[in-house]
């Protein structure tokens, strides 16, 4: 039995992901100015993550806890 499970929405984090990319790629360290500039960056890269890591976290655990059933399951059922 398939289960179909519609993803939600994450266009606006996607479209944040890939401006980062393209600022990160464009980025080129000269002088001090640019240096800031690259660890403002690398502060706005590490808020990215953490707010990717908080989406995905409950949909990692539950299939965790979906798959330790599974194999329970199939252990009580085939030994």
């Amino acid at each position: 039995m398939a289960i179909a499970v519609q993803p939600p929405d994450y266009s606006e984090q996607e479209q944040q992901g890939l401006l980062l990319v393209a600022e990160a790629e464009d980025l080129k360290v000269i002088d001090q100015a640019s240096l800031d500039a690259a660890g403002e960056m690398l502060k706005n890269i590490k808020a990215y993550i953490t707010e990717v890591m908080k989406i995905t976290s409950p949909v990692k655990a539950a299939t965790h806890a979906a798959w330790k059933v599974a194999v329970k399951q199939e252990t009580d059922l085939v030994g």
